[in-house]
């Protein structure tokens, strides 16, 4: 008989699953090792034992959420993954408070009692493997959902112990799908949930997890939930968490960290440019709904309004409290919409622009913490933060596109390798926020046929919370003029230079609309002095170092920029190349002056006359450009070093130090992935002795900092 060969031992071997469950002897039933198999088969015995409130009392409060471990904790927890043939079960278990008191006491009984929630002490690990299963199997039901939304709204306590666990990643997980997951259910239980999460302060136990000294897992957590809900656009939920991360920026900006300490500054700086990033993409679809009631806002309304933000970036505004809520008066647009939106946005933008003025001074300190020859992982940090958020601008060209029917977008890397995609319209579509472009020539990035300058600006009328009074913060910081002086004080150091600029291109593409923004790399630094200067030790056809590649680069894409060509024509123009068509006459993108002047006359984009006159009139980029630019006409377009695709792959593989820099690659710089990997400079088979380069989060940790 098939009975007599599913159990484990002879104790059990004379008995059937009929008898088991007759004599209540549940712990013998757990012992079957095919329990999980009877019950996906929906064994109605096994099912009709498993309902009772009786036994799913002794099944949770003895072998799973007990925090001593049982001989049968593990098989009790597997049967929870049996979502569908347990549906009458979870009901049993939803509607019953005192079984839902046990499941949700494990978490609360470690949980701190304090008025201000701190971080738990961590459960055994088969207390949390059982909440994970219980937990997503209860969520697979939107019905299900909305009954343990009812449960928590009424025992509070429980929701915030279980915010108080986000050091396990399987708490992380299930409280996720909890808050994030809303799209498949229906807006009374969206709404029940945020009510409840909003009285519970859950929004606010999250970000005094991340500006306080807990647990760095429970940080990186606690992070990304926020940005999440911001990014997911949940409903009531995610213009309360932008609201709220102005103590996030500000411990970003300002709270003094050393050794260890400086991880938790990436976490926060995500939270950060994801908050900036949707405020600014909000505040653009606004806009762009709206054209024609902007078409009637006067010219002396649109002066005061930037007269009003010109005092802003001199600090003097400030920011009024006004029963615990930040307003601030400034001249309305009178278009009702932009009008309530800005009541409640601007003032924590201009928040983040008074952080901002720390920018500097931060940089500064968490310098003088690396190691003497090292750049350090707490100023890179703050470099990369900024890097991103001038990649913000290309966040704003996609909220452009989507609403373009169809369009198309074709990626082309250097390597002849073509992906094209297709840019959903819906305003519901995933999308990272403040990535850095990949490709060495490129500028802020996004959909190359958006001008820039519709980010900022619409019908004539710029919007107060754009990338342009952000800039302007950066510049009266002075800071682009360090970041021109690390440069050459760490000639080899590639991630560094890529860092950099992804600031200073992006800068320059804001074009004539946002003059004060992008003359400011030409007119009032040093970089073309230093360039100059740099490339006096360059020989054509010769390895180069990473300050020269990156030199080389920078003084093509002010090229591309000032002609308004887009990323796509730079790696195009590699393309001759590598496909073999150097004999094309036509230049893609231009190589120095002259290919610019001949493109001049051929393109229809319309041109950055500020910067073009600049660059062709300037005594130094006149010098780079015919010492070494020029020079290299025939050679490689690979805007970077002269490289073989061959060469590139095997260099790559190579396992001893090597030098010269090669095209970098790097991976998911940015949003909520591992930080990057590179190679240039100096490269090693071993990730911590490069000069930051690494696959991982910490990128080089113990060498970089």
């Amino acid at each position: 008989s098939l009975y007599w060969q599913i159990y484990d031992n002879a104790d059990t071997q004379s008995q059937s699953l009929e008898q088991l469950v007759q004599n209540d002897q549940l712990e013998k039933l757990l012992e079957v090792k095919t329990i999980s198999f009877e019950i996906r088969s929906e064994n109605q015995v096994v099912l009709d034992y498993l309902v009772k409130p009786q036994t799913l009392k002794k099944l949770l409060s003895k072998h799973v959420f007990n925090l001593t471990k049982t001989d049968s904790t593990e098989k009790s927890i597997e049967i929870f993954s049996c979502a569908d043939a347990l549906r009458n079960v979870f009901q049993t278990l939803l509607n019953s408070n005192d079984l839902l008191q046990i499941v949700f006491d494990s978490l609360f009984q470690l949980t701190p009692q304090d008025e201000q929630l701190k971080p738990a002490e961590l459960a055994p690990p088969h207390i949390y493997s059982g909440f994970q299963k219980l937990m997503s199997s209860i969520m697979i039901s939107p019905k299900r959902v909305q009954q343990l939304a009812v449960y928590l709204s009424e025992n509070q306590k429980y929701l915030r112990a279980w915010a108080a666990h986000l050091q396990s990643q399987l708490m992380f997980d299930t409280m996720k799908q909890f808050i994030i997951d809303f799209k498949s259910r229906n807006d009374e239980t969206n709404k029940l949930i945020s009510q409840m999460i909003n009285k519970s302060q859950i929004v606010e136990s999250l970000t005094s997890f991340i500006v306080s000294n807990s647990p760095l897992e429970t940080v990186s957590n606690s992070s990304t939930i926020l940005a999440q809900i911001i990014q997911q656009n949940v409903p009531y939920l995610a213009d309360n968490v932008i609201v709220k991360t102005v103590s996030v920026v500000n411990h970003l900006m300002t709270t003094p960290l050393t050794g260890a300490e400086l991880l938790r500054l990436h976490p926060a700086a995500d939270l950060v440019i994801c908050g900036i990033s949707f405020m600014m993409q909000k505040c653009l679809q606004l806009y762009n709904s709206q054209e024609q009631a902007l078409q009637k806002v006067s010219y002396d309304q649109i002066q005061k309004r930037q007269q009003f933000m010109e005092q802003v970036l001199s600090n003097k505004v400030q920011i009024q409290m006004k029963q615990n809520k930040p307003f601030v008066d400034y001249p309305l647009i009178n278009i009702p919409e932009i009008d309530q939106f800005e009541k409640t946005m601007l003032p924590i933008f201009i928040q983040f622009l008074e952080a901002f003025n720390n920018l500097t001074k931060r940089l500064e300190f968490l310098k003088s913490q690396a190691r003497e020859g090292l750049f350090g992982y707490g100023s890179f940090t703050i470099i990369h933060f900024i890097a991103r958020l001038m990649a913000i601008s290309a966040d704003l060209k996609n909220v452009i596109a989507k609403n373009q029917v169809d369009l198309k977008s074709s990626k082309v890397d250097w390597m002849n390798q073509v992906e094209e995609t297709n840019v959903q319209t819906s305003v519901s579509v995933d999308q990272g926020y403040g990535q850095l472009s990949l490709s060495a020539h490129a500028g802020c990035g996004g959909p190359s046929n958006i001008d820039i300058t519709n980010t900022f600006k619409v019908k004539n009328c710029f919007l107060l919370i754009s990338i342009p009074y952000v800039v302007q913060k950066i510049i009266s910081q002075k800071l682009i003029d360090k970041l021109i002086v690390y440069l050459e004080q760490y000639p080899s150091n590639s991630n560094l230079h890529f860092a950099i600029s992804r600031i200073l291109t992006p800068m320059v593409e804001l074009g004539d609309q946002a003059g004060d923004c992008s003359m400011y790399v030409f007119e009032k630094t040093q970089l073309l002095q230093n360039m100059q200067v740099s490339l006096k030790e360059f020989i054509p056809f010769k390895s180069r170092t990473s300050l020269q590649t990156y030199y080389i680069t920078l003084a093509r894409a002010f090229l591309r920029i000032a002609l308004k060509l887009p990323d796509e024509s730079a790696v195009e123009e590699k393309q001759k190349f590598v496909a073999g068509r150097q004999q094309q006459q036509q230049a893609q993108a231009p190589q120095h002056l002259l290919s610019a002047t001949k493109l001049l006359t051929s393109q229809t984009n319309g041109i950055n006359q500020q910067i073009l006159d600049y660059l062709t009139t300037n005594a130094q980029f006149k010098s780079i450009n015919t010492n070494f630019l020029e020079k290299e006409d025939e050679i490689p377009k690979t805007f970077g070093d002269a490289r073989l695709t061959s060469d590139f792959q095997a260099n790559k593989q190579k396992k001893k130090k090597t030098q010269g820099v090669f095209d970098a690659g790097f991976s998911n710089f940015g949003y909520q992935q591992n930080d990057f990997f590179g190679f240039g400079g100096n490269t090693w088979d071993s990730p911590k002795k490069a000069d930051g380069g690494g696959n991982d989060f910490g990128f080089g940790w113990g060498e970089f900092q």
